[in-house]
């Protein structure tokens, strides 16, 4: 694989598996209309940043920009450290247990600083959307996270054969 191939948005999936593969699997590759869609329906994520050489998780509120760009809010610390100007990896899921469903997208792209103003931007977009973790108010630091590399899963029931 080439870094020019790593870093597009076919889907990490779409490039290695053939399609027999997938066929009643019960494992979906989605495309970037549906990643995005899936990435709108929700307000919460998770970034994955490396601080002092080690990996690191936080959930974050954000929402997806008209271009498919994700904007962050957050605060002093150790996740501002690991993300700004850095390579992060962002995720966001759904499971229903009852359906016996899920889907994951999951976003790779370098964090960069917006504005101040941004966050006014951010706080109306993201309405009544909870601040997570809750009791963060001081979260007023707003990063774009462009994106290089998108992928997305849907598990789904596998489907039977007519036999």
């Amino acid at each position: 694989m080439t870094p020019v191939d790593r870093w597009s948005d076919a889907g990490s999936a779409a490039r290695f598996a053939s399609p027999a593969a997938e066929l009643n699997s019960g494992l979906d590759v989605l495309d970037r209309g549906e990643c995005l869609s899936l990435l709108r329906s929700k307000a919460v994520g998770r970034l994955g940043v490396v601080f002092n050489g080690r990996p690191e998780i936080f959930p974050v509120n954000y929402v997806v920009d008209d271009d498919g760009a994700l904007m962050l809010r957050t605060g002093p610390g150790r996740k501002l450290s690991g993300a700004l100007n850095q390579a992060v990896a962002f995720e966001v899921d759904d499971l229903d247990d009852a359906a016996g469903t899920a889907w994951s997208v999951v976003v790779h792209g370098t964090a960069r600083p917006l504005s101040a103003t941004a966050h006014f931007d951010l706080e109306r977009r993201l309405g009544g959307a909870p601040i997570v973790p809750q009791g963060s108010e001081h979260r007023h630091r707003v990063l774009r996270l462009a994106t290089s590399d998108m992928t997305g899963r849907r598990v789904v029931p596998p489907r039977r054969s007519g036999r």
